[in-house]
């Protein structure tokens, strides 16, 4: 669901223009640092793959940000299948910055 279909439903449900310019940018927002997780990854990736060294920082900070939200979502918010899907890119970079 992108940000179109969300402000279609909010219109449906008569929301306040105040609240729906905030869920605007916050959804832009998450956006936007999803594209910077993923450029500073990719970089960090292709460090590794150069066989460049590299500090894990980037990856456990990012990894540890996807799990912990999706599990909250799981948890907290409700038992949808869906939110396994911050579980596996949360997995992905925490498991590449190990040292094997």
């Amino acid at each position: 669901m992108g940000w179109p279909e969300l402000r279609l439903q909010l219109e449906i449900a008569a929301t306040t223009p105040d609240l729906m310019r905030g869920l605007q940018v916050s959804w832009i927002f998450g956006g936007v640092a999803m594209l910077v997780f993923g450029i500073l990854l990719l970089r960090q990736y292709l460090r590794a793959w150069r066989g460049e060294s590299f500090p894990p920082e980037t990856s456990i900070v990012v990894g540890g940000a996807y799990l912990g939200c999706g599990l909250w979502a799981i948890l907290a918010v409700e038992r949808n299948p869906f939110y396994v899907v911050f579980l596996i890119p949360g997995a992905m970079p925490l498991l590449a910055s190990r040292k094997w």
